[in-house]
């Protein structure tokens, strides 16, 4: 049950053993690999991407000193290059010279794009943008995207260009693990770790610094831990544990250090990269991240825990703490970030208006930033005190009591290199309330948001045997556990960084600057109260991010209720009920200068804003989201006998929440629609896969030595010793949310506007597939200036299936000799597992599925013992 021993996290916790040496010297080497001729191909790939995958290692292990001081290392080396097969939509040839009199939605309706220039706005003659309005460098930028290698899914030109990259994998792990006993009360360990990982991964864009996947990735961690176990008596034992945990980053783009904004003739900002580009319904271009080294990174980790066993009693009482640094330099868009999108092309409330590529022709960026950070040394401490009661009350009832206490220091900068925000506080630029303030100035102290220590997590359980039955368990449990306060390692650091961000003030109308004429001025300016702001009316330069002073750890509460029945035959049977419901949990960071609602209309949005002297003033993860997770689950398991096992599990769930989750099966994320009516993001989770059964078996082939047939001489030795283990995974598809492409609530809202359902947008089964996995016709784009009355989740993709087979032989001679042989397929009927459909309204792959998962795989191995 719940154990007051384990905290710091609200998820579950995996707890892992090294292994020791012995008084007999013993080695093993292995190796699997795969390699792409022996799969399948890719749904849909016309050919196997090239994979060649190698895990090679040696393990040794024995005495230094019999019965006194013993080692144990293992060395393990990973080679991997994957061929990965990337499905884009990319502009084609007549795009790329602004030639749209081609270009038709889905439903092969024309799609015109219109002059910004004029009020009104008039359509391009022909639909095609003329040489002497086209800006230079929105034309270099278009012309390096790949032009289209295969048929589009549909009249828009959806999923039309296919690439095939490689990413390169050299991992490198190096374990070495050292026992002595020090007396006949006192054993000492330690443990080194060097886990080497770096990767590559390569362009299937004709100019690699333009392929935004493309990169190169330098990574290294090592582990030092130190445990020493004193028995004061038998029934009193004291560990205590040291690791030390260094580590080093550094993320690089292909296009560092070449000079790519004087190329592309992009003014105003560091030639050190190659900018960022998006453009709404094509692929993105250029790295999200231009370039990030983190070191010295280290966290250090002492923890001491004394067990007492006393009557009935097994008490564990202990403490631990954490210390945690990350130097970080970290250059996001030192050469510029530029977002395209239809509206400047478009003729506002017309639909089929508009396109992203068009307006980068143009010249008309809806959004620009800059942001380079000086590095910054972020610091944070945790503690924790627990104590855990196992109490044997009778011989058929043990009672679990526990509490746990856990505070975090706020994260702080060695520097004072944080900025925090007052929003009720006048900016003496502005005159309206909203002030960027900065540790350590101006009153404010070292941390810019408060810490929370009152963190006290009971835990509770049982253990029951009723009316004295030996082959009944009944179970139960509840815990409180608490999450850390932020994701990631960073807080914000304005006016520590060469940072601006302009965007158009009304959605689409007039630009924030022309890419002809580059970035407005970035320089920086001298810290204090109106630091960022400009005057009401005047273009916003800054966009604040600041985490918020009061913050308070998120938490779950878990609770279960289980019935265990051994069956016999070694068979037993579970079923569950298990719940788990969050508060205060992590959101997606999200803007909080949205306009209110009974302000949305047409004309200049950016004066309405609550803070009309910034763009964009988000709060880093806010601790708002609550969750709801409940299930009910069967398990039957049969340990090994007569050559057998086996462990099959059923689970019926439903998992509702307000925010999404960092990693979701399902697609309901793109932030919050109406800041000011947050009770419509509940929704069912991205994460809530209704149906889920896992079946997972080991047969030993009744044939060779020490089996039923043939358990004697060479014929035993040569055809038996076979083992088949199977893994059967089914589970139902998660939920999808639509949202639409073009946003037109001219709100500033701070994510992705929801469409409008005119019905069930769910179809049969029968009329499924991967051209047109829902009713795209169900959905319609809100009115302009309205937000989408659909909720986050409207249907579900696709559900998964896949069994995986392994064949193993194992092989021994003398003493303790031993090799395996395997032989391992993953999908190994090549059912062809789909993921998530286009879910944004306007977009070519609208309601269209381009990607699925890995196809039957196969894998070799071979392993001596010796």
């Amino acid at each position: 049950n719940y154990s007051s021993e384990f905290g710091n996290t609200s998820a579950g916790v995996v707890t892992m053993t090294t292994r020791s040496g012995t008084n007999r010297f013993s080695a093993t080497a292995y190796e699997y690999l795969r390699n792409d001729k022996l799969d399948a191909r890719n749904f849909f790939s016309a050919d196997r991407p090239p994979l060649r995958w190698n895990v090679f290692g040696v393990t040794a292990g024995g005495p230094v000193i019999r019965n006194r001081t013993f080692f144990f290392s293992h060395v393990e080396w990973q080679r991997q290059r994957v061929g990965v097969t990337r499905v884009l939509t990319v502009p084609t040839a007549l795009e790329q010279r602004g030639d749209f009199s081609q270009t038709l939605t889905a439903a092969r309706a024309l799609v015109r794009i219109f002059d910004p220039d004029p009020s009104p706005r008039t359509q391009f003659t022909g639909n095609v943008i003329p040489a002497t309005r086209i800006d230079p460098v929105g034309a270099k930028l278009a012309a390096l995207y790949p032009l289209p290698n295969r048929s589009a899914t549909n009249l828009a030109g959806a999923n039309n260009f296919v690439g095939n990259a490689t990413n390169a994998l050299n991992i490198t792990t190096w374990t070495s693990k050292v026992d002595h006993e020090l007396g006949r009360a006192d054993r000492l360990s330690g443990r080194f770790v060097l886990h080497d990982f770096p990767t590559y991964v390569t362009s299937v864009f004709g100019e690699p610094a333009a392929d935004p996947n493309a990169s190169i990735n330098e990574r290294r961690a090592y582990s030092l831990l130190v445990n020493e176990i004193h028995n004061f008596t038998p029934a009193i034992i004291n560990d205590f544990r040291f690791n030390w945990q260094p580590r080093y980053f550094r993320n690089i783009s292909l296009g560092l250090d070449q000079g790519w904004p004087t190329k592309l003739g992009l003014r105003g900002v560091s030639d050190r990269a190659f900018p960022r580009v998006t453009a709404a319904g094509y692929a993105a271009m250029g790295p999200a991240q231009q370039l990030r080294i983190q070191t010295p990174i280290h966290d250090t980790h002492v923890v001491d825990m004394v067990s007492i066993l006393r009557g009935a009693h097994a008490w564990k009482i202990g403490g631990e703490v954490r210390l945690a640094r990350n130097v970080d330099d970290l250059n996001t868009f030192t050469s510029g970030m530029l977002a395209f999108a239809v509206q400047p092309t478009a003729l506002p409330g017309a639909a089929n208006t508009g396109n992203a590529i068009a307006s980068m022709l143009v010249g008309f960026p809806n959004t620009g930033r800059i942001l380079d950070t000086d590095e910054i040394d972020r610091r944070a401490k945790y503690f924790a005190l627990y104590f855990q009661d196992d109490w044997k009350v009778t011989p058929s009832f043990t009672l679990n009591l526990g509490l746990r206490w856990e505070a975090h220091t706020p994260r702080f900068d060695a520097a004072d290199r944080q900025n925090g925000f007052d929003a009720f506080a006048i900016n003496p630029v502005s005159g309206t309330p909203g002030v960027v303030t900065f540790a350590g100035r101006d009153g404010v102290g070292h941390n810019v948001y408060d810490g929370d220590y009152n963190n006290f997590g009971p835990r509770f359980g049982f253990a029951w045997k009723p009316f004295g039955w030996k082959d009944t368990v009944v179970r139960a449990g509840y815990g409180i556990f608490f999450g850390p306060p932020l994701p990631g390692s960073n807080t914000a650091s304005a006016g520590f960084e060469t940072s601006g961000e302009f965007s158009t003030p009304d959605n689409g109308i007039t630009p924030p600057f022309l890419l002809r004429n580059g970035f407005p001025d970035t320089s920086r300016i001298q810290v204090g109260p109106g630091f960022g702001a400009v005057r009401v009316g005047e273009a916003v330069r800054f966009a604040p991010e600041f985490v918020e002073k009061i913050r308070r750890l998120g938490y779950t509460q878990q609770w279960n209720f289980g019935v265990q029945r051994n069956l016999g035959f070694d068979t037993l049977l579970e079923v569950a009920y298990l719940a788990s419901v969050g508060h205060k949990l992590n959101g997606p960071s999200t803007s909080l200068n949205q306009v209110p609602p009974d302000r949305i209309g047409a004309g200049n949005a950016q004066v309405r804003r609550p803070f009309p002297q910034f763009g964009n003033v988000t709060t880093i993860s806010p601790m708002w989201g609550n969750s709801s997770y409940h299930s009910a689950n069967v398990k039957v398991e049969k340990r090994f006998s007569h050559g057998l096992n086996f462990l099959g599990s059923y689970t019926f769930s439903k998992f509702l929440d307000d925010v999404p989750a960092a990693n979701e099966v399902g697609a309901v994320g793109g932030g919050v629609q109406d800041l000011y009516n947050r009770r419509a993001e509940k929704s069912l989770a991205g994460n809530d896969v209704r149906n889920r059964f896992v079946w997972s078996s080991v047969y030993e082939l009744p044939v060779g030595p020490g089996r039923r047939l043939l358990a004697r001489g060479i014929a035993a030795r040569l055809i038996g010793g076979w083992n088949l283990g199977t893994i059967v995974t089914v589970q139902g598809g998660a939920p999808v949310g639509l949202v639409t492409q073009t946003n037109t609530t001219n709100a500033f809202n701070p994510g992705s506007q929801r469409v409008d359902l005119l019905r069930d947008a769910i179809l049969p089964g029968s009329e499924r597939s991967v051209e047109r996995w829902f009713d795209t016709a169900a959905a319609a784009a809100p009115a302009q200036f309205q937000f989408g009355t659909a909720g986050r989740a409207n249907l579900r993709g696709p559900g998964y299936a896949s069994v995986d087979v392994a064949l193993s032989k194992n092989h021994g001679w003398g003493d303790g000799h031993n090799v395996q042989i395997r032989v391992e397929a993953f999908n190994v009927f090549n059912r062809a597992n789909f993921d998530d459909p286009g879910r944004a309204l306007g977009a070519a792959n609208f309601g269209v599925i381009s990607e699925a998962n890995p196809a039957r795989t196969l894998q070799l191995g071979v392993k001596i013992a010796f």
